[in-house]
């Protein structure tokens, strides 16, 4: 065995030890099989077999958390239909739009170093490039983070390139692809890529460090998600372990290639569900950890915009998915090839991750 590959595996026990022995129980009878391992697995095991059955699904990797412990980290059908790999707990999988939210950490995590206003026009931050006044009104960190910006937005296809030498760099891609402000900002929600990639850029002008470095460093070290990785292409320790993306082609699956994201903090993370685990712990946690103040991660939850008291709103890069009378939070993702969701239920202290790897994966997420 590798050095490099004995040191990744032994990290991983220690982060599973770390995390099976930390989850309590809940009080609640209602919930109570919400902390039964078994009951979940079965629960969701009915649910995936069954859309593996159906052929809507090659493979999937599911996670959830509760309690501040991970109850359940799966992986279920086929990594590599031709090699007939099985999706195991290190499986990577393209989270697609789930990336944002580790640009909505990186921002909390330079607002409580003081380095950031929420409040504050970006163009006071900005070097290498400036967003045109055409309004009277500035936009702000706060503007970015519940998609009300008032930038128009391409479409999605327009994210993803066939290969690095059709990326580009990201920060001529920032220049290019600046999107027309088309709205006031404040007044409407709208769904931007592109904001959410400058306040990316914005992490790396106050901290000085290059995206993926920041991530490294920031985020994934400190929580122990050695099966992440915001690069592109993942970096050759990881290579082996990530899922292959299939599209649906004439009644088949057909192997994808790499999907490469043009603006990488928007969508370019892989990840594995375990890793995914540990992240909604981070988000859940209630007191100051070494990656976030439990100040500034309130704020994630903090309302953003609502069109309307009667809909679900627009939050600090969450979005609202309450129902039933139970208030819900989280992020879907999407590439070409895969579909992910993070959902996050603060008053059960639970979380749920979820990712397909093929194309039909988006009705079995939803």
């Amino acid at each position: 065995m590798k050095p490099a590959t004995a040191a990744r595996q032994l990290l991983r026990c220690i982060a599973a030890t770390l995390l099976l022995g930390s989850a309590t129980h809940a009080e609640s009878a209602d919930t109570a099989w919400l902390d039964d391992p078994a009951a979940v697995n079965g629960f969701i095991d009915g649910v995936i077999t069954a859309q593996i059955a159906s052929d809507r699904v090659v493979g999937a990797t599911v996670t959830v958390v509760r309690d501040g412990g991970i109850l359940l980290a799966q992986g279920y059908g086929e990594a590599d239909r031709a090699t007939h790999t099985k999706v195991a707990g290190d499986t990577l999988f393209r989270i697609g739009s789930v990336s944002k939210l580790f640009v909505w950490v990186a921002v909390m995590q330079q607002v409580a170093a003081g380095r950031l206003d929420l409040n504050a026009n970006v163009n006071t931050y900005l070097q290498d490039l400036q967003i045109p006044e055409t309004f009277p009104e500035p936009i702000t960190l706060t503007h970015l983070m519940t998609h009300t910006a008032g930038f128009e937005d391409k479409p999605v296809i327009g994210l993803f390139a066939r290969g690095p030498q059709t990326v580009g760099d990201f920060h001529e891609n920032l220049q290019s692809m600046m999107p027309r402000r088309v709205w006031m900002p404040g007044r409407h929600a709208a769904y931007s890529n592109y904001g959410a990639a400058l306040a990316a850029h914005l992490v790396e002008v106050v901290s000085g460090q290059s995206w993926d470095d920041y991530v490294d460093s920031h985020i994934l070290k400190p929580l122990l998600m050695i099966d992440t990785t915001t690069r592109q292409p993942v970096p050759k320790v990881l290579e082996e372990h990530l899922s292959s993306g299939y599209w649906w082609e004439s009644g088949h699956h057909v192997k994808a290639p790499f999907e490469f994201v043009v603006i990488p903090p928007a969508g370019s993370v892989s990840s594995s569900g375990a890793d995914m685990g540990r992240f909604m712990i981070e988000l859940l946690a209630r007191g100051d950890t070494p990656v976030m103040t439990a100040t500034t991660r309130a704020l994630l939850f903090e309302p953003g915009h609502r069109h309307d008291p009667r809909l679900n709103q627009t939050r600090f890069g969450l979005y609202e998915r309450s129902s039933h009378g139970q208030m819900l939070v989280g992020h879907d993702g999407d590439t070409l090839a895969f579909h992910s969701m993070l959902l996050l239920c603060p008053e059960l202290n639970l979380g749920i991750f979820a990712s397909f790897n093929n194309e039909l994966g988006g009705k079995a997420r939803d």
